[in-house]
């Protein structure tokens, strides 16, 4: 499952269904968000919520993201 990434959606909102996501989607494996440049950490704090893969073109900044969040990268 990908959580909707729309322009002018906040942060919050975008974090709010990560977490609704893994809550009550109990059958999905992943939840996977996309790197969002509106919000500097909002990868950080998805990983927190919940989310466990990460979409983006730029991979030092999500490796960079996933070591700030605290877990490290399952290569």
């Amino acid at each position: 499952y990908e959580p909707p990434l729309q322009p002018g959606v906040s942060g919050y909102s975008y974090l709010k269904h990560v977490a609704v996501a893994r809550l009550l989607l109990n059958r999905v494996n992943h939840i996977v968000v996309r790197q969002c440049p509106e919000v500097e950490n909002v990868c950080q704090l998805a990983l927190q919520f919940g989310a466990d893969t990460l979409l983006g073109t730029n991979v030092p900044e999500l490796e960079r993201q996933v070591r700030a969040a605290g877990f490290s990268l399952g290569l």
